[in-house]
């Protein structure tokens, strides 16, 4: 069961609250991690947790333009024409997470 996300950038895959210009537009962050992480369901805020699964289901409109810039740098979320989604990595995450809780209810 997947229980964590890798992603792998060419250069920065970023979580602090610096300013940080990584290829691309200046992005506000909340800690450095390597360019190659993994991050579990238990290491995002609740306010990411919030999105992730508000995305699973569809468009967020109310999503911040910080957050999904965040989900993005994750690889948990991607820019299309219509605006964020979820990307398959983020709905891998939410759904592992949903059903192993409720794995963890039924006992």
């Amino acid at each position: 069961m997947i229980k964590h996300a890798t992603r792998t950038t060419s250069g920065c895959d970023l979580h602090s609250q610096s300013l940080v210009v990584c290829g691309g537009p200046a992005v506000v962050h909340h800690e450095v991690v390597p360019a190659t992480a993994t991050v579990a369901w238990s290491d995002l805020t609740g306010t990411e947790q919030t999105a992730l699964k508000r995305l699973n289901r569809g468009p967020y409109p109310s999503l911040t333009e910080e957050m999904g810039a965040r989900l993005v740098t994750l690889g948990f979320a991607v820019i299309r024409p219509d605006g964020i989604g979820i990307s398959r990595l983020g709905r891998e995450l939410v759904i592992s997470t949903l059903l192993e809780a409720r794995l963890v209810g039924d006992d």
